[in-house]
């Protein structure tokens, strides 16, 4: 490898080729900051305006239910089938279309009531009945 010696010419010409090229490079870097600032204070409107409106549903939501509470007892029809574990005896089979006094609802949603037609006590999933009102129309619980 052969080593070239610069003259003094040669020298200042490379210098002041290099800081022409510091400055612009200063000044793309101070372009992509802005762009990049610019996009993370967008990404945080949009984030804000998201998070807002994810509150308004969430209180449209409570307030609905705080609307909508249940009275106990309360008849209630099943909507979808359900056979429970044999090693539950506190359990109920349900079957579509049957009917169901509810005398306790727990906060896990597991309720407590008695089947109509066999007059049977046990426990079942909420998910698996529609409340009725005194008309025996569905409510808007589930």
């Amino acid at each position: 490898m052969s080593t070239k010696i610069l003259s003094r010419t040669e020298i200042e010409i490379v210098n002041f080729s290099t800081n022409l090229a510091k400055p612009n490079a200063i000044s793309t870097n101070n372009n992509q900051r802005d762009s990049i600032s610019s996009l993370i204070t967008n990404a945080d409107t949009s984030l804000s305006e998201e998070t807002s409106k994810v509150d308004s549903l969430l209180q449209h939501q409570q307030k609905a239910i705080s609307q909508t509470t249940l009275v106990l007892p309360a008849k209630a029809r099943v909507i979808k089938d359900r056979i429970p574990s044999l090693y539950d005896k506190r359990s109920l089979r349900l079957q579509i279309g049957d009917l169901l006094i509810v005398n306790r609802a727990e906060s896990n949603g597991q309720c407590e009531g008695i089947l109509v037609k066999s007059n049977r006590q046990g426990t079942f999933p909420f998910t698996y009945v529609e409340f009725l009102d005194d008309e025996n129309e569905p409510t808007n619980e589930n």
